[in-house]
């Protein structure tokens, strides 16, 4: 109902210029911060994009149940899932992949007591 939609309009209008704002800013402040630089910036990208698709339930309740169009509401499930647990698993899989190679690298020792400096042995 009505309610509904000023809620929606409501939601609309304070949370996404915060949202744009705060993306903004970030992107600016990666620029010259070291440790917001190291960050992955197509993954940070690709969230922003996905958590713009949040919104679209407060457009479907300004527009009108009945005239959203339902090919959008189906498939917008597929879209969060794609823009948002997509870079979560990515980044799980290369934190996963990082102990790994570590956890490699650390079971090995350089020999740099050898003249060619590039050689190791296995710890044992």
């Amino acid at each position: 109902g009505d309610a509904n939609k000023g809620i929606a309009i409501l939601i609309l209008v304070t949370g996404l210029p915060i949202h744009i704002f705060f993306f903004v800013w970030y992107v600016k402040r990666a620029k010259e911060s070291f440790f917001l630089g190291r960050r992955n910036q197509p993954m940070m990208i690709l969230f922003f994009v996905g958590q713009m698709f949040q919104y679209s339930w407060a457009i479907r309740e300004i527009v009108g149940r009945d005239s959203f169009p339902c090919v959008w509401q189906l498939s917008l499930w597929i879209w969060l899932l794609g823009f948002q647990a997509a870079p979560l698993a990515i980044r799980s899989i290369l934190f996963y992949n990082r102990l790994k190679f570590n956890k490699l690298v650390a079971s090995h020792k350089f020999d740099l007591a050898t003249t060619s400096g590039g050689v190791y042995a296995e710890n044992g």
